[in-house]
């Protein structure tokens, strides 16, 4: 389970969508690259300050539900779904089957994460809405890759699968960094 999860860590994501942006404005294709960037980018920051929200607030989110409590919202999950699902509605023409393929890789992520207990099923759930959202918004603002765009379309996948080939395996986790924010925040919050 960890290899799947690995897909969606952040020292593949990171790198991924710097990589696929580049790739994108290289191309010419302005159209994409700037929804592109915009909503990735939104997406991730988005998953940050939820994150932050359930650490620096547990008492509204943590208690509420009992079991079914949110905890953190996975970042993987939505990262997963942004990234891979993202770059399948700017690469398919048919946008229905790359909201699909976003939900899949969405599912699967979501169930290694569950499955290594680094996360519950409301925090899966909460990272996957954030995500799909993400892939949402893309398909509303950027139109699928045209074929005058130098390629992309072949060269896009490459770039992605180098990138992953590359990083899959390393691990950069900003948990620490935002569990540390977010106890600064609540004692900010407390005086």
């Amino acid at each position: 389970m960890q290899f799947l999860s690995d897909f969606a860590d952040l020292a593949v994501i990171l790198p991924a969508f710097l990589a696929v942006t580049l790739t994108l404005l290289a191309s010419g294709w302005r159209q994409g690259a700037v929804p592109w960037a915009w909503v990735v980018a939104g997406t991730l920051t988005l998953v940050f300050l939820a994150k932050l929200a359930t650490y620096t607030l547990p008492g509204l989110f943590g208690t509420a539900w009992g079991t079914w409590s949110l905890r953190s919202p996975s970042g993987h999950v939505a990262s997963a779904a942004i990234l891979y699902g993202g770059l399948s509605v700017l690469l398919l023409r048919r946008r229905m089957l790359a909201l699909a393929l976003a939900l899949a890789v969405a599912v699967l992520v979501a169930a290694s994460r569950v499955a290594l207990r680094a996360h519950t099923i409301p925090d899966v759930i909460a990272g996957g809405a954030l995500g799909l959202a993400g892939v949402v918004a893309l398909a509303w603002l950027a139109p699928p890759v045209p074929d005058r765009a130098g390629g992309a379309r072949l060269v896009l996948p490459a770039v992605l699968a180098s990138v992953v080939l590359l990083m899959h395996g390393e691990r950069l986790t900003a948990e620490g960094m935002i569990m540390r924010l977010a106890w600064r925040l609540s004692r900010l919050l407390d005086s």
